[in-house]
């Protein structure tokens, strides 16, 4: 069942109520290879863009002690459209671990309508969880759910049960199917754990 319903456990997480400070002394943060907080890849022949971005929350600063948080714009300048679903993404740790993407049930709809769909397809098998927060800012930021049409982009943060205080390593996998579920293209990206700079 590629439907919403059915797959999910819901979670609620209170955050804020451990009031750490995103600037705290030690905090585990997720980097590139380099240190750095940015990796991009690009199929020439789907013609997608991925952008992952590390430690660029810009909401509450409590929000990363929580869970992992890791945001993606996604570029479809290819003839085909790109299903983005939940289930399409997986952040699995070195040892194969998986930790499931704490979905907030953000949609959008066709460019141009500003009705938003009353559903949307979870995608593939990853560990997906539907989770609410207390603080509304999670939800809005959050990468949508839905159909990226030709010549479109689409951005947001995604969601994971926080792993920076349990591995040194992971990597957040994306599997860029249409909407007939046709895989166009894996994306990987690798991620360490680093200790931040004060």
């Amino acid at each position: 069942d590629g439907s919403m319903h059915g797959r999910f456990t819901v979670k609620a997480f209170f955050l804020g109520l451990i009031a750490f400070s995103a600037c705290t002394p030690g905090r585990r943060q997720l980097v590139a290879s380099d240190g750095s907080h940015r990796l991009m890849a690009n199929d020439a022949s789907a013609k997608i863009s991925v952008v992952v971005t590390t430690d660029a929350w810009a909401g509450p600063p409590f929000v990363p002690n929580d869970v992992t948080v890791i945001h993606i714009l996604i570029a479809n300048m290819g003839p085909e459209a790109v299903l983005i679903a939940p289930g399409d993404f997986e952040l699995r740790d070195s040892r194969g671990f998986t930790y499931p993407l704490l979905d907030t049930g953000s949609m959008f709809g066709p460019p141009g309508s500003q009705q938003k769909p009353a559903t949307y397809e979870l995608g593939g098998n990853a560990k997906v969880e539907r989770a609410q927060f207390t603080s509304e800012s999670v939800s809005r930021n959050a990468l949508p759910w839905g159909v990226l049409e030709p010549g479109t982009e689409m951005r947001g943060y995604l969601y994971f049960e926080r792993i920076e205080d349990k591995v040194h390593e992971a990597q957040l996998i994306w599997r860029a199917e249409n909407p007939a579920h046709q895989l166009l293209r894996e994306f990987g990206f690798q991620l360490y754990v680093a200790e931040a700079k004060l």
